[in-house]
């Protein structure tokens, strides 16, 4: 089943938030199982890729799914392909951006790695159910692939690979650029070169270091988070009725000591009560 999100909603990617112009406002998501709180690595490339770019971004994919980091990728043939069965193969958690509505397949070559995604991942798209795949709207797509992971792979990309806009989205938003090493005056892989010549980015030195990376970005990203946030996601999660402070950690993504803090701040304030049944609701007005 389709969701509709909105940025308001407890549900929405708040990394998408990063996004001062363009946000999807809503996002399509479409999945079987909660979105969990983990640190994210966006991997990008080629369609066109070779064997040994397909087998770099297997290996990072693995290492992410290994050390419980999630998986961003556009189920685009390629490079987004081999990352994405990767992290399902290893037991992980990874996330597809359409170009298109959430229910249009595409490429149509990766229906069964779609269906696969939804029941253990995320499908997520700015476009509503219905829209069709178009190469002018995939600019958007790589917007919120880019301000989705807190670290950003280019495994393999030439000299005019769409991927750029997603490198570029991912600088522009503040997010740890990293480029997997590449073969050596290969023309399949100009883009590595290039973007390995910006200050901003850097050559990878294993397979293991964007798990690590994004693991520490998510761990600050965390610590700067605004109580006010975790606040507003308590209320919206008590819109439906009481709830018990675990129901509240589970509807809201939060850690319950972290629910904890925002229900008792909300509580303080007067804007919730406890009940008799050890529950929280919203308080009258």
């Amino acid at each position: 089943m389709t969701i509709e999100l909105h940025p308001d909603d407890a549900g929405y990617p708040g990394r998408l938030r990063d996004l001062a112009r363009g946000t999807p406002d809503p996002l399509y998501a479409l999945g079987e199982t909660p979105w969990p709180d983990i640190p994210l690595v966006t991997i990008v490339g080629s369609r066109a890729a070779t064997r040994y770019g397909r087998a770099a971004a297997a290996r990072i994919a693995a290492r992410c799914a290994a050390a419980g980091v999630g998986v961003v990728s556009g189920l685009a043939l390629g490079i987004d392909g081999a990352a994405h069965r990767a992290a399902l193969e290893r037991g992980g958690w990874t996330v597809a951006v359409l170009g298109g509505g959430v229910d249009r397949i595409y490429p149509p070559e990766h229906a069964s790695l779609y269906t696969a995604i939804a029941r253990a991942g995320r499908v997520l798209s700015p476009w509503p159910p219905g829209t069709q795949p178009a190469h002018f709207r995939f600019p958007a797509r790589n917007r919120v692939v880019a301000a989705l992971g807190d670290v950003t792979v280019i495994v393999q990309a030439d000299a005019v690979s769409g991927s750029r806009h997603t490198v570029r989205a991912a600088l522009a938003l503040g997010r740890c650029v990293r480029v997997a090493p590449w073969p050596l005056d290969h023309p399949a892989y100009a883009g590595n070169a290039a973007w390995a010549r910006d200050r901003r980015c850097a050559v990878l030195a294993s397979a293991d270091e964007p798990a690590r990376l994004a693991a520490e970005a998510w761990a600050a990203r965390r610590q700067r988070a605004e109580p006010a946030d975790d606040r507003a996601r308590i209320e919206q999660a008590l819109a439906g009725g009481p709830r018990t402070l675990d129901a509240l950690a589970r509807a809201t993504g939060l850690q319950v000591a972290a629910a904890a803090r925002a229900a008792t701040a909300l509580e303080i304030s007067g804007r919730i009560e406890r009940t008799g049944a050890d529950r929280y609701r919203r308080r009258p007005l």
